[in-house]
């Protein structure tokens, strides 16, 4: 759920960011004034690294190993598995 809700609020934040510019610009002249379109997409950028930051430390991670992917063999689905990265082969056919 928790998933959900931020990937709704990151398709809401660039209305939200426009309707400030909006409101900031609501009684001056735009071409004159350019410190709303600054601020912005220095904020922009601000919430795309953080963005970036977090989901790469949110990413769960362990040592040296890789997943080997689920198959299907003789009717029955095999689950995949964690597996050393040593041992993992790059054909999905040739694990054990």
């Amino acid at each position: 759920m928790l998933r959900i809700a931020f990937q709704i609020s990151l398709v809401l934040l660039p209305f939200l960011m426009f309707a400030i510019y909006r409101l900031a610009t609501r009684d001056k002249n735009t071409f004159s004034q350019k410190w709303p379109f600054a601020a912005l997409t220095i904020i922009g950028l601000f919430l795309t690294t953080a963005m970036y930051v977090v989901l790469f430390f949110k990413e769960p991670r362990g040592k040296r190993t890789c997943v080997s992917p689920p198959r299907f063999e003789n009717g029955e689905v095999i689950q995949g598995k964690i597996i050393p990265c040593k041992n993992a082969s790059i054909d999905s056919r040739d694990q054990d």
